[in-house]
């Protein structure tokens, strides 16, 4: 069941999720606007990793198995710049948000229905479990959309975070012990197979 506001709000106050108060932008304060009825609206960082185009007589393969990475350049974009998706491009993206999850919650992201209505889709890794901590949500973004540019902005609202509380895991079989990306502050691409 996922958690509601009230609870929210006391786990927000527990340091649920963080902005990095060393930086200086405007988006450096989890605002109570954000939180809904049984969600909390996450926003788009600044940092991007866009697929990048290999020439060459054949296409690169990624071994899934072995969890390689696709080919990507980073983008830093500024506070108040913006990035273009185009038709049929894949990035990935981060959140402001930082996040520090209790062992007695797990979370689903969801992208914004007004960014859905307009072919901007997310991938299914959305899962988030008990013990992940100190880390930007990266987010798995591709526009859908045959003839239009989809304009992302660093600070804009991108999605929203559901709750869950369940019984505590046991730290050592945690995420915090057993996962890879916990603190990850910026937007990360596959980690390789340990």
């Amino acid at each position: 069941m996922p958690i509601t506001y009230t609870e929210l709000k006391e786990e927000l106050s527990r340091g649920l999720l963080t902005v990095d108060p060393t930086n200086e932008h405007p988006y450096n304060k989890i605002d109570i606007s954000q939180v809904n009825g049984a969600s909390i609206d996450v926003r788009l960082g600044r940092t991007f990793m866009k697929e990048k185009r290999i020439e060459g007589h054949f296409l690169p393969c990624v071994d899934l198995k072995q969890k390689e990475s696709l080919a990507m350049t980073k983008h830093v974009l500024g506070w108040g710049n913006k990035f273009f998706l185009e038709p049929g491009e894949f990035i990935l993206a981060e959140t402001v948000e930082i996040f520090n999850l209790p062992l007695y919650i797990s979370a689903e992201f969801r992208l914004k229905s007004s960014g859905a209505r307009s072919a901007l889709d997310q991938a299914l890794a959305v899962w988030c479990d008990p013990g992940w901590h100190n880390s930007v949500l990266t987010l798995e973004l591709k526009n859908n959309s045959r003839y239009h540019t989809l304009v992302l902005e660093p600070g804009m609202k991108i999605g929203q975070v559901v709750f869950f509380k369940g019984e505590p895991v046991p730290h050592e079989d945690s995420y915090a012990v057993r996962g890879q990306y916990n603190n990850d502050t910026e937007v990360t691409g596959n980690k390789g197979v340990k």
